[in-house]
């Protein structure tokens, strides 16, 4: 019944994790159920991906064979763009996944999902990416049992789990 918050990058990453979803649902390695796009650029950026099917790659097309179907739309996949859809997933009971910018988890509206989720244990929040020094995303990350969001103290109960396969950070040895 919990929530999974999943915060990222509106470019690229939010993208990658919609198609990702979408491949292991239709492949029923995971449970069909809700999941919300809650961020107005990543929806914005995803209708140019969607506009331009004819740029995909030769794997997308095996990935989504059907006719019609695309990859970065599915029936359980919801964007929202108005601030009270927004509001309404902070009150929404689960089980539902929402992913929303920012990825390091220092502004936008992923910071009131957190406010909202992260004190709960049968929430949990899915880390995607590199996490700078200094953000909320590195100290939850190095197991913060507090944070900080919008000048309240919260207690970080939720399970936190980190998926460094979908960052896109070079490590040291790729930037020499």
């Amino acid at each position: 019944k919990g929530v999974m918050v999943v915060p990222a990058f509106s470019l690229g990453r939010t993208q990658m994790l919609v198609y990702v979803v979408h491949k292991l649902t239709d492949a029923g390695r995971i449970p069909r159920f809700p999941i919300f796009v809650d961020s107005p650029l990543a929806t914005d950026i995803t209708d140019v991906y969607k506009k331009y099917t004819s740029l995909y790659d030769k794997q997308t097309g095996l990935d989504f064979t059907r006719d019609g179907d695309l990859p970065l739309a599915f029936r359980n996949l919801t964007y929202t763009q108005s601030v009270e859809d927004s509001k309404a997933l902070n009150i929404k009971e689960g089980p539902f996944m929402v992913i929303s910018a920012s990825g390091m988890m220092t502004a936008g509206r992923v910071v009131h999902h957190l406010k909202n989720r992260i004190f709960q244990r049968e929430n949990a929040v899915f880390i995607t990416g590199y996490q700078a020094t200094g953000t909320v995303g590195r100290r939850i990350l190095e197991g913060a049992k507090r944070i900080e969001l919008h000048g309240q103290w919260i207690d970080v109960n939720a399970e936190i789990l980190l998926f460094n396969e979908f960052s896109a950070h070079a490590d040291s040895a790729q930037l020499a």
